[in-house]
C-alpha cells in the first residue's frame, strides 16, 4: 500500500500530465479548493480514502480493493 505522503505527488503528477488545474479539480470532486491545495502541498489535511478515490477518478483511475490472503474463509 502507498504511504499517505505519496498521494499528493501522484495526484500532482496526474494533474500536470492531463493539464488539470487545482481549481478545476476542486470543482470536479467537490473538495474545497483550500483543503485540496493543502493536501497537494503535503500539509496535514486528513483526506479520506473516498476523497482520494474521487481525485483519481477525474484522471481515469480507481483504487482497487485488495483482499488479504489471511482474511479468506477457510
Amino acid at each position: 500500500m502507498r504511504s499517505s505522503s505519496q498521494w499528493p505527488c501522484i495526484i500532482n503528477d496526474l494533474r500536470r500530465e492531463q493539464s488539470v488545474s487545482v481549481r478545476s479539480l476542486a470543482i470536479r470532486t467537490g473538495v474545497h479548493r483550500t483543503r485540496l491545495g493543502r493536501f497537494l502541498n503535503g500539509k496535514p489535511s486528513n483526506f479520506k480514502i473516498s476523497e482520494i478515490e474521487r481525485l483519481l477518478s477525474v484522471f481515469g483511475y480507481e483504487l482497487e480493493a485488495i483482499k488479504r490472503p489471511d482474511s479468506e474463509a477457510a
